[in-house]
C-alpha cells in the first residue's frame, strides 16, 4: 500500500495547523488524516493514500446507518474547523477537544475528504477501518475569534462556488455552506450507487446547512454553526435507530403471531378431522 508525499507550501499556515492538529491524534473527534512531517530541507508531508469518500459511501453507504455514520463523521471533520477557544469564555469550558481550535478549512469537498477501507486500515496501524479523514490545509486559516464573533473576510479560492458571486463570507459559516453542498453531492452519488433515494429529511438537512444566503459583513446568522449541526445530526440518527428498532420488534411480534397461528392450525387438523367442524357447524345451525 502506497504513501503520498505533499510539498507543504510555506507561504500558507498550513504546517502550523498540521502540527497542531497531529499532536492531537488521540482524540476520538480529531479526523486529521494521521501523516508525518519530513523536515529534510523544505518541510514536506508523508500519509497514506486513502479511499475516496464516493467509494465510502459505495461500501458502506448501502444501509441508512451506514449512510448516517459517514455523515455524522464528515460534520465532525466539520468541527475541526469551527470551534470556539474555551479559555476565552468561561461558560464555554468543558466542551469537546474540538473547540479548541479556531480553524476554518475553508475548502471542505469531496476532494479534501476521505476514508479508510480493509486494505489502508490492515497496512496503516494508525488509521481506523470506515474512518473519515480530512486533509490539504492549504487554504485553511485560523484565527483569534471563533465562530459567533468572527466578520466576514474575503474568500480564498475553493472548489465550492460562493453564492451569488460573493467574495466574502463568514469563514466558519462558509465551512457549514461548503459542508452542505458536500452533502448534496454525496447523496447524489448515493442514489448513482444504490439506485434509492435517501430520506428526504436528509435532503433537508443538507438545505438547511446551505441557507438563505445574505451577504453578511460581520457575523453569519444565514445557517447553523458546526455545533448544531452536529446535535441535529445526532438527533436525526437517534430518530432512525428509533425507527429501525420498532420496524423490527414490529416484525418479530408479527412473525411470532404468524408461526402461532400456523402451529395451531396445524395441531387443530391433526386432532379435528374435517367432518369434525362440518358436523359442529351443522349443529350450530339446527340451534
Amino acid at each position: 500500500m502506497k504513501d503520498a508525499d505533499k510539498v507543504l507550501d510555506l507561504n500558507t499556515q498550513e504546517l502550523e495547523i498540521y502540527e497542531r492538529l497531529l499532536d492531537h491524534l488521540n482524540s476520538p473527534q480529531n479526523h486529521t488524516i494521521p501523516c508525518e512531517i519530513v523536515r529534510n530541507g523544505h518541510p514536506m508531508l508523508i500519509m497514506p493514500l486513502l479511499t475516496s469518500i464516493e467509494l465510502m459511501i459505495a461500501g458502506r453507504g448501502s444501509s441508512l446507518s451506514g449512510l448516517l455514520d459517514i455523515f455524522y463523521q464528515i460534520i465532525e471533520v466539520c468541527m475541526i474547523s469551527l470551534l470556539v477557544n474555551p479559555s476565552s469564555d468561561p461558560a464555554c469550558q468543558g466542551v469537546t477537544y474540538l473547540h479548541k481550535h479556531n480553524i476554518a478549512h475553508m475548502d471542505l469537498c469531496r476532494g479534501n475528504v476521505a476514508g479508510a477501507l480493509e486494505p489502508q486500515s490492515d497496512f496503516h496501524a494508525s488509521l481506523q477501518l470506515w474512518r473519515v479523514y480530512i486533509y490539504d490545509f492549504d487554504t485553511s486559516l485560523q484565527f483569534v475569534h471563533g465562530p459567533g464573533r468572527q466578520h466576514a473576510i474575503t474568500l480564498p479560492e475553493s472548489q465550492t462556488p460562493p453564492p451569488s458571486g460573493l467574495t466574502y463570507f463568514d469563514p466558519y459559516s462558509w465551512d457549514v455552506y461548503c459542508f452542505g453542498h458536500l452533502l448534496d453531492q454525496l447523496m447524489d452519488q448515493f442514489v448513482l450507487w444504490h439506485k434509492t433515494s435517501p430520506p428526504w429529511l436528509l435532503r433537508r438537512y443538507a438545505r438547511w446547512l446551505i441557507g438563505n444566503e445574505r451577504g453578511c459583513r460581520s457575523v453569519c446568522r444565514c445557517r447553523p454553526t458546526a455545533q448544531t449541526a452536529l446535535r441535529v445530526m445526532a438527533a436525526i440518527r437517534l430518530i432512525f435507530s428509533v425507527l429501525r428498532w420498532y420496524s423490527t420488534l414490529r416484525e418479530t411480534i408479527l412473525g411470532a403471531f404468524r408461526r402461532t397461528f400456523t402451529a395451531f392450525s396445524r395441531l387443530s387438523a391433526a386432532t379435528f378431522p374435517p367432518r369434525f367442524f362440518v358436523n359442529v357447524s351443522s349443529a350450530a345451525a339446527n340451534m
